[in-house]
Formats: structure tokens, C-alpha cells, sequence
């Protein structure tokens, strides 16, 4: 088991992280074929999604989102805003998730913080 200081800064650095990901999917320019690769990269990382899972959201195929990572092939600057906007919504709901298990904690005065139960395996 990881220790309470470790489980704590993984907590914050994963809030950060999807922060970050939502605000940049948010301001993203459609136009920038640097910042869709980064942000689809990041994504993938910090959701801890494969390609198969990710293609799987997008509805398209395994190779399509290699490519796209790999910057091969790129979409369409309409795709591109889906993209951006599936990102910046998934953010957005597992920060809600954290939000939610430490006002879960806080109401029921559990010892416990919230960023034990807020591992990667549970967001």
C-alpha cells in the first residue's frame, strides 16, 4: 500500500492533470494540427485509454487513432471539435467524481481523505 503522502500528491497531481486537460480542450484551436496530437496524446494518458478504447468513443477504428497520435493522418477540423469537446466533457466529469468523494468524506466525517479512494482505479 502506498503511503498517505504519495496517495495524496497522486490525488492532487491527477486533479491537476484533468484540469488542465478540460481548460486546454476548452481553448484549443481547431486549425493547430500540433495541439489536437498533444491533447488526443495527454488524453490517452491521463484517462488511461488505449487506442482500441479511445477509437471505441470516437467511433472510429484503432489505426484511425494511431495515425492521429502519430500525426499521419488528421481530421477534419469538425471531427477535431468533437474531439476537443469529448475530451474537455470526460475531464470534466471525473473532476466531479473527486469532487464528489470529498464532499462524500467531509459530510460523513470519515477519517479517511478523499484521495484514497480516488485512485486510478476508481475514477
Amino acid at each position: 500500500m502506498m503511503s498517505t503522502a504519495v496517495l495524496q500528491t497522486v490525488y492532487e497531481a491527477r486533479r491537476a492533470a484533468l484540469a488542465q486537460l478540460r481548460d486546454r480542450s476548452n481553448l484549443a484551436d481547431v486549425s493547430d494540427d500540433t495541439t489536437f496530437q498533444e491533447l488526443l496524446n495527454i488524453c490517452q494518458g491521463v484517462f488511461e485509454m488505449s487506442d482500441r478504447e479511445v477509437a471505441d468513443v470516437l467511433m472510429v477504428s484503432r489505426p484511425t487513432i494511431n495515425r492521429w497520435s502519430n500525426g499521419k493522418n488528421l481530421p477534419h477540423r469538425r471531427v477535431r471539435k468533437s474531439v476537443f469537446t469529448w475530451i474537455a466533457d470526460t475531464a470534466s466529469k471525473r473532476l466531479r467524481i473527486l469532487e464528489r468523494y470529498e464532499t462524500a468524506n467531509v459530510r460523513q466525517g470519515l477519517k479517511s481523505p478523499a484521495w484514497e479512494y480516488a485512485q486510478p482505479s476508481h475514477v
